[in-house]
């Protein structure tokens, strides 16, 4: 019985409390971990709403305005139903289920069904964690129930949800590349992914969005400051050799003059909910606080949507019709290839292609191929035809940590050519930490950002702590002396963009007290966030769901086509968002480290 996931709910308790049942399914937090409902989450009504439509991308059975086709899987007589109040699928609720095995909705009889949800109380936060009841998580019923039905005969089925959930993926291409694909393309497996959303404050979501096109224009004019940039990462040189290179190109390609002014911003603004618990009266309070700015090689574009997709059918298996307003739609990867369309009629060449970068060996060809795809489709519903071509590095991935001399090169040949780049070295150096840390300064954002200033208390208000450990001011001074004392309330980061490499707990301590100068200069000192917990599965390809506690970075896109020359915008949105989740009690790691998987939002009051 140890791994029979179809049970009553009285069993399921039993068995717990007896230790009948697998620890690493069934343990007393899976009944009151997941899906707390909120007052806004309505119990499905007794006649079963269809599941969400199945997007199909660059498909033609219905094209929308951009060119991007969608599909119904509903049988064609599902559609030829009329019945009166059931959105035309008849009445018999056996034969609704039926229409949708299209979908990989399990068939079940009308005896059996899910939980009475109306009676459980929905969204609690508690001790820094976000606990949804277990009722709704457990429960995949998709059949009406009769009148007379038992609660304490309810069924509790994770597992299939959770290969219907594997199943789904592969249907709606949420899938990478395995770790050893020598360059196949016949070979796939299911992108990780968390088994629902989780749940993140509808205000602070919506904060976040709103100040994404400032960001945009924020990180577009710094990148345009040539003297702001060499002032700053003159000192990071001396012991960044990196940097040092990033920084030689700069000023060769400024000498010489940039040949090509327009440039592309594809940004990522990275938050955490951070979680402020009064010690006395141990309320607790939500902020929205940025981890990190990406801009250029950006991760999540078109894997966004399809998570979006895929929580709103779990979400449906479990018995909740989720609103756009609670799953909000997702078209990251649209958002882009928009920008990147939108540049190509700016070069003005119809002769111009469209060049992807990539390593050879990477994992996800098929989320940039969606891309691609995407932008062909906006293309051709304009009657144009553009060509898009792959240029596989077996190195560029590595490109700034290795050192080899040809791939600096080719950087430097893309900064003095006409290529719209994306980034560019001037953006990319100004996503570095130590620009986060300068910003954080009084006046600094406001310089930037002198014509939108109504702006700016927003922006700021998504900083967290930062200080540089180079800077001789008594607040600077007083926040570095707290880290000695207190190190499990800061993180030390370096300059490196994209994450890693950080110094926690008593190595932050040592590292205090053992920085040189010069090593001060390329490293910042950061708040440490308490992030908001939420309990949920992992899922894997060829692993079982991995329930626990963890931690979730909420990402928003944005995307802008500029003129270096003048500064003029020419292309401002924001557009989609991203999620990762992983393990609470891991400091660093992520998706392609085993601990973490992909997520989307489910925004509560």
């Amino acid at each position: 019985m140890a791994n029979q996931l179809l049970v009553s709910a009285p069993r399921v308790i039993n068995g717990i409390k007896s230790g009948a049942f697998d620890h690493q399914w069934f343990s007393q937090n899976h009944l009151d971990a997941y899906f707390a409902a909120s007052p806004s989450i309505r119990r499905r009504p007794k006649r079963m709403a269809p599941p969400p439509s199945v997007e199909r991308r660059g498909g033609t059975d219905s094209e929308s305005a951009d060119g991007i086709g969608t599909f119904d899987v509903e049988s064609q007589a599902a559609r030829s139903s009329t019945s009166a109040g059931n959105g035309g699928y008849g009445t018999d609720p056996v034969r609704k289920v039926g229409v949708f095995r299209a979908q990989l909705c399990r068939s079940r009889s009308p005896g059996r069904a899910g939980p009475n949800l109306a009676r459980h109380k929905f969204i609690m936060f508690h001790t820094n964690s976000l606990f949804i009841f277990g009722a709704v998580l457990l429960n995949c019923a998709v059949a009406v129930a009769p009148n007379d039905q038992k609660e304490d005969n309810e069924e509790i089925d994770i597992q299939a949800i959770a290969n219907d959930a594997k199943d789904f993926a592969q249907i709606i291409s949420l899938t990478v590349l395995p770790n050893v694909h020598n360059g196949r393309s016949d070979v796939a497996e299911i992108t990780p992914f968390s088994l629902f959303p989780t749940p993140f404050p509808r205000n602070l979501f919506r904060l976040a969005e709103k100040v994404q096109k400032a960001f945009n224009l924020l990180y577009f004019r710094i990148s345009n400051d040539f003297d702001f940039l060499s002032e700053t990462f003159e000192p990071v040189a001396k012991t960044n050799e990196n940097v040092r290179r990033m920084l030689n190109i700069l000023k060769q390609v400024h000498e010489e003059g940039i040949k090509q002014t327009k440039t592309v911003v594809l940004a990522r603004s990275d938050y955490m909910c951070h979680v402020i618990t009064d010690k006395e009266t141990n309320e607790q309070k939500y902020e929205l606080k940025q981890i990190e700015m990406n801009a250029g090689q950006i991760g999540g574009l078109s894997v966004s949507s399809r998570i979006t997709e895929m929580h709103r059918r779990t979400l449906w298996r479990a018995g909740i019709d989720a609103t756009k307003d609670q799953v909000p739609d997702n078209e990251a990867g649209l958002g882009a290839a928009e920008v990147l369309y939108k540049a190509w009629k700016a070069f003005g060449d119809p002769n111009a292609i469209i060049l992807f970068v990539a390593s050879r060996t990477s994992k996800n060809r098929y989320g940039q191929r969606h891309i691609e795809y995407d932008i062909t489709n906006l293309a051709a519903a304009e009657g144009k035809a553009l060509q898009i071509v792959r240029l596989s590095l077996p190195g560029c991935a590595k490109m700034y940590k290795d050192g080899n001399e040809h791939d600096w090169e080719t950087l430097l040949m893309f900064e003095r050519s006409t290529t719209i780049m994306s980034p560019t070295i001037a953006l990319d150096l100004a996503t570095q930490k130590k620009v986060q840390q300068i910003l954080a300064k009084p006046g600094m954002v406001e310089h930037y950002l002198e014509d939108q200033l109504e702006i700016v208390p927003l922006v700021r208000s998504t900083f967290a702590g930062l200080w540089s450990l180079t800077d001789k001011d008594e607040e600077t001074q007083k926040a570095i002396n707290d880290a000695i004392d207190h190190p499990e309330n800061y993180v030390i980061k370096p300059n490196l963009e994209g994450g890693g490499h950080n110094f926690f707990d008593e190595k932050l301590r040592e590292k205090l007290q053992e920085f040189t100068d010069e090593e001060r200069e390329a490293h910042i000192l950061m708040q440490k966030l308490s992030a908001m917990r939420v309990k949920n599965f992992m899922m894997r390809g060829h692993k079982k769901p991995q329930f626990g506690e963890m931690t979730t970075e909420l990402g928003i896109f944005g995307f802008l086509l500029g003129d270096r020359s003048d500064g003029k915008v020419l292309h401002n949105v924001q557009r989609g968002h991203f999620m990762r989740t992983k393990l609470a009690e891991v400091n660093e790691g992520g998706v392609s480290h085993g601990t973490g998987v992909f997520d989307s939002a489910f925004l509560v009051p």
